[in-house]
């Protein structure tokens, strides 16, 4: 069986084999938290946070340079994702557009 999957935005990726996907995540914990003060900073509203910062995460779950870089690279990426899409759900909710299972 191919362990391709195919990603939010259409692209293609490997899938993570159990002990991956856990480091992921793992590493995913420590930033959780300034993805979402991030979104709720910029859009004002816990619903609207609350699903900017889920999709940054799974953003940078898909990223695998998210997994091989320094903490500090780490936070860095976490915050400019945080805001790209915070800023996206913004947009939509200006415009009145449905908003996009994935933002982006």
């Amino acid at each position: 069986m191919n362990n391709v999957m195919i990603g939010a935005s259409g692209g293609e990726f490997s899938a993570p084999n159990e002990e991956a996907a856990c480091k992921r995540i793992e590493l995913l914990r420590p930033v959780e938290q300034l993805c979402y003060e991030i979104a709720h900073y910029l859009l004002g509203n816990e619903t609207a946070a609350a699903a900017a910062s889920e999709e940054a995460l799974l953003a940078l779950y898909r990223q695998p340079r998210f997994v091989r870089t320094s903490e500090e690279e780490r936070r860095r990426m976490a915050r400019e994702e945080a805001i790209r899409c915070s800023l996206a759900l913004s947009c939509c909710l200006q415009h009145k557009e449905p908003v996009s299972p994935t933002l982006v």
